[in-house]
């Protein structure tokens, strides 16, 4: 049996993937094309599986039975492994199909990675809207997303991906959307897999100005399209032959570059000294082709980036490719699925960024994650070494959680790092070398070292105090500790304390914010006049930052 269900975590150029809206993983075959259509389950983690209303099941095949909706969140996408640079034709099928019985036609947008693919546009309750893009892959990973844009409900009946020649429907820039593809003939069959291996729907087109004709021979189709041999062996000739032949086409956008894809074959049987030889023109008479000549039994294909393509430019540029990476394996470690937000590229656009990052936006580059905001996700186990393919890293949040084991070493190289770990983290520092020991920190870190250190700042203090000149004024001072430790040449900090104390014997000029420095290997000091303490010589309080 023929089957296109061949997708594994890395697709070869011989397979594709068909998805239907199925809580199980089990799969359909579809009766005209044999195609075996699979769940979905295993490229989403959000949606709800939903059916048509009876009524409408038979005006449809089977796989457009079901669906899966998104009342949740505003983004929600499908991920695909495959191969950067690779083409492929992804196809979305809407059938609404009152499913939800409010007999309300939803609107929303379809979008491919971080840019706008199109407005989904449902034709009626039963009837459904099928979207078509040829798409080349920046990255090794692939994006489709349902994207929310007013109160009704995003909903996807089958999604589908197909490969193709990497050398087929070039264009100088942009992705291609589908606005139409047809072939000529008096019998109206559509063509799609198998007689296209690619699974291209081909729509019978003819009217009172066209005439078909066909062939039973054999068409040479080996050039990048690989025109199925129904489509080869029929062609149109104008019903007037003192007439031209006039096919006409609607675009949306009247500015909108397109691509019109164009396959010749000579057919029919010419004399010796016949010869079929045209012009093709275009947009009222702009010239395209001259003295063009099809060739016997072959397959010519010609295009012209003018006029049944239409180009997508997609402007807004994918996340670093190793930074999707490492958050999506972070969200698996710590099981994150439940955050509604983190759905699709996690930078862009700006407005789905992922809650809890910030990204920085260089100009004709990826974005790029600068922080990472974790706390209170009930995280358990160790730190992921994911955290370190970020390398623009500056803030990583990990408090308020339940993380334990050793802290990686490699945090010491990200020396722009600002590390927060609070009190639910109780793990040890890994030395990159084994003549560094571990340090061991405990969870009373706050309570234990901090009080050690300023009460050694405090020693120190008395020690270099300088005598008092009459009119110099006692104030109270406020210390903010910053204990650090030292892995070889870098440093790690892990925890800020506040501390506020009199020094009744120390007189400070208001302009003095200097302090010895001999703990600087141990302890960051940073001081500054403040109010009074109302009671007792000193208190402190653990903060991150």
């Amino acid at each position: 049996m023929a089957s296109l269900n061949q997708f594994k975590l890395k697709i070869n150029q011989d397979s594709s993937v068909c998805l239907v809206g199925w809580s199980l993983r089990t799969q359909l075959i579809q009766k005209t094309t044999n195609i075996i259509y699979k769940s979905d389950a295993d490229y989403i983690d959000s949606g709800s599986v939903g059916r048509i209303s009876n009524e409408y099941k038979a005006l449809l095949q089977q796989q457009g039975w079901t669906l899966r909706s998104f009342p949740e969140g505003d983004r929600n996408c499908y991920n695909f492994n495959l191969k950067a640079n690779s083409k492929y034709l992804i196809r979305g099928s809407f059938v609404y199909g009152n499913y939800d019985g409010q007999n309300k036609i939803p609107k929303f947008d379809l979008h491919i990675g971080p840019n706008k693919w199109t407005s989904v546009k449902l034709e009626g309750v039963g009837n459904g809207s099928i979207y078509e893009m040829i798409h080349v892959l920046p990255q090794d990973h692939l994006q489709v997303c349902l994207v929310k844009t007013g109160k009704t409900i995003p909903f996807i009946s089958s999604l589908e991906l197909r490969p193709l020649n990497n050398n087929s429907y070039v264009t100088q820039s942009g992705s291609l959307i589908a606005v139409s593809r047809v072939y000529f003939t008096a019998t109206p069959p559509f063509v799609r897999y198998n007689e296209d291996f690619h699974d291209r729907t081909w729509i019978p087109h003819l009217d009172n100005q066209i005439v078909s004709i066909s062939t039973n021979l054999l068409v040479n189709t080996s050039n990048s399209y690989d025109v199925p041999q129904t489509v080869a062996k029929t062609a149109a000739i104008p019903a007037n032959t003192s007439q031209p032949l006039t096919l006409d086409w609607s675009l949306d956008e009247i500015n909108a570059q397109s691509y019109i894809y164009m396959h010749f074959a000579e057919i029919q049987d010419l004399e010796d000294d016949e010869i079929r030889e045209f012009n093709i023109t275009y947009n009222g008479g702009q010239n395209w082709y001259s003295y063009f000549r099809p060739r016997k039994l072959k397959i010519i294909t010609i295009y012209n980036p003018r006029a049944v393509y239409k180009v997508l430019d997609l402007l807004q540029l994918e996340t670093d490719q190793d930074e999707v990476s490492a958050m999506v394996n972070i969200k698996t470690t710590y099981e994150l699925s439940q955050k509604a937000s983190w759905q699709g590229d996690p930078c862009a656009p700006q407005i789905y960024r992922w809650e809890g990052l910030n990204c920085s936006y260089p100009d004709s580059e990826p974005p790029r994650i600068i922080s990472l905001n974790l706390a209170e996700n009930n995280l358990t186990g160790t730190i992921t070494t994911e955290i370190f393919k970020l390398t623009q890293l500056i803030e990583l949040d990990l408090s308020k959680n339940d993380l334990s084991g050793e802290i990686p070493a490699s945090f010491a190289d990200m020396k722009l790092l600002k590390l927060i770990l609070g009190d639910a983290l109780n793990p040890t520092v890994k030395s990159k070398s084994k003549k560094v020991p571990v340090i061991a920190i405990a969870a009373s870190l706050a309570g234990v070292i901090a009080l050690v250190v300023i009460l050694a700042i405090f020693y120190i203090i008395r020690k270099k105090k300088p005598r008092r000149n009459a009119g110099e004024e006692e104030l109270p001072v406020i210390v903010k500790v910053k204990l650090t430790f030292r892995l070889k040449n870098s440093r790690l900090g892990l925890k800020m304390v506040e501390a506020d104390f009199r020094r009744p014997h120390v007189a400070v000029p208001r302009d003095n914010n200097s302090l010895h420095h001999g703990l600087r290997h141990i302890v960051e000091l940073l001081i500054s006049i403040g109010r009074p303490v109302e009671n007792g010589n000193f208190q402190f309080k653990e903060f991150s930052v």
